[in-house]
């Protein structure tokens, strides 16, 4: 019991000690805090975004928001309709180029559009079959669409933008120079996508995509090109040396004739 009270009266002392028995001026023996932490607490302003971050998502789980999936929705319910027609040829031959052309209009009917594209084709390609190669649709549209034509056995180009405006008066037109690389049945694919804008961004989103099947052949003419550019060592080395000194022989032989018709009659006689 007496250890005990020894103890709980220690613990009772006060934390300042009086140094002045060792000589020294009165000092109080101060004991600090231990410092806080270090981690900054968090501003009004990051508090506040992660605030309006949360409660965002509440409102959307319980139908106060619309989600994404709703604004798409709502938002290709408010497009117009609009019309296309776009030339697809059934034949090419290999590494011949030809030109597709896409033209939409939201008020132009889909006769005028063809009549339109017609004369165009007619003014580059004569004698190919017009009437067989005018495709048409009606399709949604917006204020901005976006045209793409991809075929992996085919070099394409185009000099026009892929997304471009929409007018409701001129119609809007895509170009591309076509090239098949390869023969037999080859793809193509005629892409048309619009923009739907949400809250913090906009999306693409494909309206229609048209498959077209072209069958690529290959002409007498490059068939012989492509031969004769493969194999000129081996014709060089079989056919032309052997033939040579033939052709050097009918030369010659034709050389003296022309010489010998040119001398004055006098000479052949004497």
């Amino acid at each position: 019991m007496k250890n005990w009270k020894t103890i709980l009266i220690i613990a009772s002392l006060p934390l300042s000690v009086n140094l002045t028995a060792c000589g020294k001026k009165d000092k109080a023996v101060e004991i600090k805090p231990s410092p806080m932490s270090s981690t900054p607490a968090p501003s009004a302003q990051t508090t506040s975004i992660a605030g309006a971050s949360t409660a965002k998502m509440m409102m959307k789980k319980i139908g106060l928001l619309p989600t994404s999936t709703a604004v798409i929705d709502k938002a290709l319910k408010s497009l117009e309709w609009g019309n296309i027609a776009f030339n697809a040829p059934e034949e090419m031959n290999i590494e011949e180029t030809k030109t597709i052309e896409l033209v939409l209009s939201e008020t132009k009917s889909i006769q005028e559009l063809q009549s339109s594209l017609k004369s165009s084709m007619r003014r580059e390609s004569p004698n190919d079959k017009i009437a067989d190669n005018i495709e048409s649709a009606k399709i949604k549209i917006s204020g901005d669409m976006e045209a793409t034509l991809v075929g992996t056995e085919f070099k394409i180009e185009s000099s026009d933008p892929k997304e471009q405006a929409i007018s409701g008066v001129t119609p809007t037109k895509w170009n591309w120079k076509v090239t098949p690389k390869k023969d037999g049945v080859q793809d193509l694919h005629l892409q048309l996508s619009t923009y739907v804008p949400l809250s913090d961004r906009k999306i693409q989103y494909v309206i229609s995509t048209f498959d077209k099947h072209i069958k690529v052949k290959v002409s007498t003419g490059h068939r012989i090109s492509t031969f004769i550019s493969t194999n000129w060592q081996w014709l060089w080395a079989s056919i032309l040396v052997p033939l040579s000194p033939f052709a050097w022989n009918w030369y010659q032989k034709k050389k003296e004739k022309k010489s010998i018709e040119n001398l004055p009659s006098g000479d052949l006689s004497g």
